[in-house]
């Protein structure tokens, strides 16, 4: 599998790719250039998994098949399942088609939001947990979500993917 020139990350490996951000300011940091600092020596900056591209989508993959878009440049966005008394609210990424219930999945289980050019998830208390790549978020803390990681939310998984 060959990366072509409008791709923003190798589907490959996972690493944005250099070509895209040739004409970016902040391109030059991420595409293994060296980067004279203030004090000391330049630094090689090597691209990296946690760099969300201006450009990029965020789109979370269940194993049935199942592909979910997440528009986190909109604001943030909570990843849960709809409550039968209430409407759900409009920043909700509603999993109960997955079985979320059934899966543990708490009604605002984790939240998803785009800062500095990351990804940050925050478990928002969760009766079940969260987990990113196997380690249990601490609720209420921030984690980066790299591109291809895996996400756990009680026991239903989602593989994370930029694009």
């Amino acid at each position: 599998m060959r990366c072509t020139p409008t791709q923003l990350y190798c589907p490959r490996c996972g690493y944005i790719l250099p070509d895209v951000l040739n004409n970016d300011a902040r391109g030059m940091m991420a595409t293994g250039t060296l980067i004279p600092l203030e004090l000391g020596q330049p630094v090689l900056i090597q691209p990296g998994t946690g760099f969300f591209h201006r450009q990029a989508r965020l789109f979370l993959h269940h194993d049935s098949g199942k592909t979910l878009s997440v528009d986190v440049r909109s604001g943030i966005k909570v990843i849960g399942r709809r409550s039968n008394e209430a409407a759900a609210e409009s920043n909700l990424i509603d999993l109960s088609e997955l079985g979320a219930k059934e899966f543990g999945v708490s009604r605002r289980h984790v939240q998803l939001s785009l800062s500095d050019e990351s990804v940050y998830a925050i478990d928002l208390g969760s009766t079940n947990g969260t987990f990113l790549n196997r380690e249990r978020l601490i609720p209420e803390k921030p984690y980066v979500v790299r591109n291809r990681a895996v996400l756990q939310v009680g026991v239903l998984i989602l593989r994370v993917q930029f694009g």
